[in-house]
């Protein structure tokens, strides 16, 4: 008897993420294409956005009695957000095709991810964080994210010169490759934080993917990645 109800929350999950994706998407495409000035003000919203989130989580969650390890850990939570899109704000120093591609393969990941998990499954990824994600679903997201990179090198010569502190061919490739392996982890990590807080979501604000840290998550990762890529190679 439960079986029709439980499959039907599950196209029900399905079609309202699909739906706020098809509404969303293509909004960001258009930020992008209008130019850095519109890009930038939307990660500064975007910024903004994540780290009210996370005070909400901080304050609705489940953190040590300690005052000290309270401050200690929002302002870790903070401190990330900020480094992760200041990260991403170094991408748009001539145009935003640099930091459109990144969306692209973070959505490829995400895509991937969902895609190859739930049609192949096999064993659990972390069970005890996140027990919907598979090894599976890993390696999809992984495949997704390198393919679209990789056309985007190939094909219209991503990133924008300028935007990274190298330039050889090598040094993109293990870039896309970094970027393939860090924004499930990313992921995971908002899984293992919200565990260990004892919350569903950062918030509801996004109908079927939860808050704005929750959508932003492997985005998140990924920003702090090429940041400190940036930083290491000047």
């Amino acid at each position: 008897m439960k079986m029709p109800s439980l499959l039907s929350d599950k196209v029900l999950s399905f079609l309202t993420r699909s739906a706020a994706a098809l509404v969303l998407i293509p909004c960001v495409l258009l930020i992008f294409y209008l130019g850095v000035p519109y890009a930038r003000l939307f990660l500064y919203i975007l910024g903004a956005l994540c780290i009210g989130e996370w005070l909400y989580v901080c304050l609705k969650g489940t953190l040590p009695s300690s005052l000290p390890k309270k401050i200690t850990i929002i302002i870790l939570g903070s401190v990330y957000i900020l480094l992760s899109f200041f990260g991403l704000l170094t991408l748009t120093n001539q145009t935003t095709f640099t930091l459109m591609g990144v969306f692209l393969m973070i959505w490829a990941s995400d895509t991937g991810a969902y895609l190859v998990g739930n049609l192949v499954k096999g064993p659990r990824l972390w069970p005890s964080v996140s027990p919907g994600k598979t090894w599976s679903g890993f390696v999809g997201g992984v495949v997704a994210t390198m393919a679209v990179g990789y056309t985007l090198l190939e094909g219209y010569g991503w990133p924008d010169p300028g935007d990274f502190s190298f330039g050889s061919y090598r040094s993109h490739v293990a870039t896309l490759f970094a970027i393939s392996l860090i924004a499930p982890l990313g992921d995971l990590l908002e899984s293992w934080v919200k565990r260990r807080l004892q919350i569903k979501d950062s918030s509801h604000l996004i109908p079927g993917h939860g808050g704005v840290l929750d959508r932003l998550d492997s985005l998140l990762s990924v920003g702090l990645l090429l940041l400190t890529i940036n930083v290491i190679a000047r």
